[in-house]
């Protein structure tokens, strides 16, 4: 565990251009260009070798929502997965746990 931990604090510099070119098509098509324009608040990448694959994790964060795309070449050919997640929906759990834990109520029954 304090491996994986190492790689993913460890500092690796790479350009949204030195990643693959499907991973790039990809985050294109996904990524709004009006949410690129407002500002990309972080952009990082990582590079992990996992069960002797090597997996590209691209983690980036704008004005409104949070990406994680995972690149990974298989045997049978490159594999991407993504994950889009709203800051909106962070905020709603964060609220809920709140609710769970005593603080304020969102809405009440009547």
């Amino acid at each position: 565990m304090n491996e994986f931990k190492s790689l993913l604090n460890a500092i690796q510099f790479i350009t949204f251009e030195e990643l693959p070119e499907e991973l790039r098509h990809e985050i294109t098509n996904i990524v709004d260009s009006i949410e690129i324009e407002n500002g990309v608040l972080l952009f990082k990448v990582r590079n992990l070798n996992v069960g002797g694959y090597l997996h590209t994790i691209v983690y980036i964060e704008t004005e409104a929502n949070y990406y994680v795309f995972t690149h990974v070449v298989l045997k049978a050919g490159p594999l991407i997965r993504k994950q889009t997640i709203s800051k909106t929906t962070i905020s709603m759990f964060q609220l809920l746990r709140n609710e769970d834990e005593g603080g304020n109520v969102l809405c009440s029954q009547s």
